[in-house]
């Protein structure tokens, strides 16, 4: 198994690509889409998590609302060396503190694919009905 922390080695060391894989989280990210429990939100629903961002970094995670409060920060651990790739988020500040979240992603391009439930690991991108799942597609930031 390769899990990484980012920034540090959080069990196993990971193979070289496995490593660059993990890297490309690395970075500021704006939801694009929210899907929760199988229903894509809309209108203002969308709009609410549209001004969210989710910063990855050193091991951590951050949700932060559009005026920078933090709604959320979870320890990260991801491994790339998957398929899907998977990550645990467990929640040190924020409503849910010590919640583990297990979920899948993916990237290509500039695009994040980060879906995950408090449950049963999700087995891909979809976020099933009448369960705990929520799909999240990001679009990086560009640094200012």
């Amino acid at each position: 198994m390769a899990s990484v922390a980012l920034g540090g080695v959080a069990a196993d060391e990971p193979k070289a690509g496995d490593r660059a894989k993990v890297e490309q989280l690395r970075g500021s990210w704006r939801p694009e889409s929210v899907t929760e429990s199988g229903r894509r939100l809309t209108g203002a629903d969308l709009e609410a998590y549209k001004g969210m961002t989710l910063t990855i970094q050193e091991g951590k995670s951050t949700l932060k609302a559009a005026d920078g409060a933090v709604l959320s920060a979870c320890e990260l651990k991801v491994d790339a060396g998957r398929d899907p790739k998977t990550f645990d988020a467990k929640e040190i500040e924020g409503p849910g503190v010590g919640r583990i979240y297990k979920g899948v992603w993916e990237i290509r391009g500039d695009i994040l694919k980060w879906c995950f439930s408090t449950k049963d690991r999700p087995e891909g991108f979809e976020s099933k009905e009448q369960a705990d799942f929520f799909l999240l597609v990001l679009r990086r930031q560009k640094p200012k």
